[in-house]
């Protein structure tokens, strides 16, 4: 039966990778206070806001049948239309 490791010399392919990390984090770094990450959370929930109202305005509108853009006003024909004399 293959399994496919035919000529590999017996490694493994799953086995980590043995290459030597270079750029290792020394420790010294500080990390935010509890403001700045309050801030950050707080900016985030605003951008967030934005982005949720702008795309429900635009979904809202999408769904709206006054705004004349639905599936169902483009198939809509002149003699459906109420008050319209069908020739």
């Amino acid at each position: 039966m293959s399994t496919g490791t035919e000529g590999t010399a017996g490694t493994n392919r799953f086995a980590p990778p043995t290459a030597e990390v270079a750029d290792v984090a020394t420790g010294d770094t500080e990390l935010a206070g509890r403001g700045m990450r309050l801030l950050s959370v707080i900016i985030d929930g605003l951008i967030q806001g934005a982005i949720y109202w702008i795309l429900t305005l635009v979904a809202f509108r999408a769904l709206d049948p006054a705004s004349g853009i639905t599936t169902a006003a483009r198939f809509t024909t002149e003699a459906s239309r109420p008050g319209a004399v069908a020739t």
